[in-house]
């Protein structure tokens, strides 16, 4: 009788085990696709912008910004349209 109760602990810890690791693999890819979608959501194409020269100006209607830089090249700024709230 003593046998078949380290028998099941033994399997217990092995199902335990197996349940982490499935966990960890789980956790993982969850996490890289959660970023990947971030970098999408926060990018300046995503906020209907587009990348100019940092040295150039922005068109007209456009501000600048490089806190939504994501998407655009190492020298670039995302240009945003202003949004224009006038209620006549």
């Amino acid at each position: 009788m003593s046998d078949k109760k380290g028998e099941l602990s033994i399997n217990f810890i092995i199902i335990l085990v197996l349940a982490l690791i499935v966990l960890a693999v789980v956790i993982y890819i969850f996490s890289t696709n959660v970023s990947k979608g971030n970098d999408d959501l926060s990018g300046c194409q995503s906020k209907s912008g587009q990348c100019y020269r940092v040295d150039d100006p922005c068109p007209t209607g456009y501000s600048g910004t490089t806190f939504f830089n994501k998407g655009c090249d190492d020298g670039y700024k995302c240009c945003l349209p202003v949004l224009n709230n006038d209620k006549n």
